[in-house]
């Protein structure tokens, strides 16, 4: 009973805190579901405002502790809250950390994948639920962009954008698309060569 008491006391002292602890924690929630949904443009929205937000709403959290009363213990836990939230934000929530996970996660089925429409195993463009890919847009679906008896390209999405602009991981083994694809990663931007035959474009 002593235990709950003074649960309930702490959490009335420092409801600030647990308040902004938690919208905090939704914030980079949201963030996370947008990139792995493929979510690009609403990622965008929330990336340009995402700092902007923390900094308000720990300075808001902050005056209240200063008025009417000085309460230095409660300044000090929201200013901490503020900046861990920041710098969690900045080291480690963005789509290139996202996408490597996403890469080390689904590797192995995406090789598998390859395998199976190499082999006219995989007629269609949809993932079997066997191979279903994790913390990726799209899990059933692929888009086949070239096949002939030898040569094979094939587009696994991470982010449909807007219009012409997408990001995905891109498997070929055709010289003139592996060319191009080569081509765009010496030019620079945001794409990159994974190994010999994969890619990674955000276009």
């Amino acid at each position: 009973m002593r235990v709950v008491q003074y649960s309930i006391r702490l959490m009335k002292k420092y409801s600030t805190s647990f308040g902004l602890f938690l919208f905090f924690i939704f914030l980079l929630y949201i963030k996370i579901s947008l990139i792995i949904t493929g979510n690009g443009f609403f990622d965008f929205l929330l990336s340009l405002t995402f700092i902007p937000i923390v900094i308000f709403l720990t300075f808001i959290a902050t005056v209240i502790n200063i008025r009417p009363k000085w309460n230095p213990k409660l300044f000090f836990v929201n200013l901490a809250i503020g900046i861990f939230i920041i710098v969690v934000y900045s080291l480690f929530i963005n789509k290139n950390k996202i996408y490597k996970l996403d890469w080390e996660l689904n590797r192995n089925n995406r090789e598998t994948i390859i395998e199976l429409i190499k082999n006219r195993k995989l007629t269609d463009q949809k993932i079997p639920d066997s191979l279903r890919l994790k913390m990726n847009c799209s899990p059933n679906e692929f888009k086949i962009q070239t096949k002939t008896d030898s040569t094979l390209t094939v587009l696994f999405y991470t982010d449909f954008g807007l219009n012409d602009h997408y990001s995905g991981f891109i498997y070929s083994n055709d010289s003139f698309d592996l060319k191009q694809l080569n081509e765009k990663v010496i030019n620079g931007g945001n794409d990159y060569k994974i190994s010999e035959n994969w890619f990674e474009l955000n276009e």
